[in-house]
């Protein structure tokens, strides 16, 4: 996943899967100091803290030179 570096902030955007349907989330920030990741579609330009519980469950490696998001092989 790209990332992007605005306002002092990582976003990217995540893809969720629920019961065969897919939706793109957009504007969702990268937070390793969140325990919990939230998603909210409320807000205009966060629609979500993605936390280290999805981060460290699935492993997964923020590369911050490429500024990039993804699972290691």
């Amino acid at each position: 996943m790209n990332i992007e570096y605005r306002d002092g902030l990582l976003f990217t955007s995540i893809d969720i899967l629920y019961k065969g349907k897919s939706k793109i989330i957009d504007n969702v920030v990268i937070d390793t100091g969140a325990s919990q990741t939230l998603i909210s579609q409320d807000c205009k330009d966060i629609n979500g803290l993605l936390g280290l519980d999805i981060l460290l469950d699935a492993g997964f490696v923020i590369d911050l030179k490429k500024l990039r998001l993804y699972l290691p092989k």
